[in-house]
């Protein structure tokens, strides 16, 4: 269940504000967890039952917002915003399985000219990450037990693999219509 809301305002002819707002909670009735366990001669899984958890990869809130500046004809920069919330690898809800939330700002330059020989073309550059802030919007993880040494009882083992995402970098474009 969630809402979204999306809205623009044009300040001025050369200033428009517009942004996005995701709430949604997104849950799971039943989920049966199973791990590996090595710790005995016989493999065998141990089963564990959640109930009514936040479904991995669906965080509670998304949120956006760009700024756009045209300080002359056929030229626009903006500055574009995304905010993700916290969000689990998996469907256990378990905090120590979790992406922390980030929020990330890029720029974007657009020059479009109105040649004779082509409709429109278009230069563009973005510089995303601008902040060069170090984040994780992606993942997995798994579970499994292994023998203590010198015991014969067992210790949990979960391994959390995250995706970093670049920091600062750039991407240049050029679109030409005919």
């Amino acid at each position: 269940t969630g809402i979204e809301l999306d809205a623009a305002f044009r300040l001025s002819p050369k200033w428009t504000i517009a942004g996005n707002l995701t709430l949604s909670r997104n849950k799971i009735e039943e989920f049966t967890e199973y791990i590996d366990d090595y710790s005995v001669e016989d493999f065998r899984q141990e089963v564990i039952v959640h109930t009514n958890t936040d479904i991995a990869f669906s965080p509670n809130i998304i949120t956006a917002a760009i700024i756009d500046f045209r300080p002359f004809k056929n030229f626009e920069v903006s500055l574009l915003s995304k905010y993700v919330g916290n969000q689990f690898l998996d469907n256990t809800q378990n905090e120590d399985r979790m992406l922390n939330a980030f929020m990330t700002n890029d720029l974007r330059f657009n020059y479009a000219l109105r040649p004779r020989f082509v409709k429109n073309l278009e230069f563009m550059l973005l510089v995303n990450n601008i902040f060069n802030r170090m984040y994780e919007p992606n993942g997995y993880t798994f579970s499994y037990f292994l023998p203590l040494e010198g015991t014969t009882g067992r210790e949990l083992v979960t391994e959390n693999i995250f995706y970093p995402q670049a920091g600062t970098n750039f991407l240049a474009g050029v679109k030409v219509r005919f």
